[in-house]
């Protein structure tokens, strides 16, 4: 299983435009079987973006549904004329493709509202270690 997290930047004044890109663009994401659990906003950090996770099996599958999805009429139009409009609505796009370690457990978004997003920079060389250490010690 992998995970694609996903973190938007709106432009200048656009962050209300482009909740409502995304509130409208979650009915297509599931037309085109694309799961995002959930979309978030910072409570604490930079006020101007906007981040949700799409499940995939794996890359192929995450090609096809994104192509397909760019191909969809209706999303383009509607960008376009958001475009036209509003300006750049979306400036910077920050994506990571993820996949679950063998000691973590299956991610449950729906239990809780805030989620706490931390990213660890191993040493060189120490991946590995960083890894044993959060499934033998720190996830317990």
């Amino acid at each position: 299983m992998l995970y694609e997290l996903r973190t938007y930047e709106a432009g200048v004044g656009n962050i209300a435009v482009l909740r409502g890109r995304l509130q409208r663009a979650a009915a297509l994401f599931k037309e085109h079987g694309l799961t995002a659990h959930g979309f978030w906003t910072e409570v604490i950090g930079t006020s101007n973006r906007i981040t949700y996770m799409w499940e995939y099996e794996d890359l192929n599958e995450k090609n096809q549904k994104l192509a397909a999805l760019r191909a969809d009429a209706t999303w383009n139009r509607t960008n376009s004329e958001e475009t036209a409009k509003y300006g750049e609505v979306v400036t910077r796009i920050h994506n990571t493709i993820m996949e679950l370690t063998d000691y973590s457990p299956k991610p449950d978004f729906s239990v809780n509202k805030i989620h706490e997003l931390r990213i660890y920079h191993a040493v060189p060389n120490k991946l590995p270690a960083l890894n044993q250490r959060f499934a033998n010690h720190s996830d317990r």
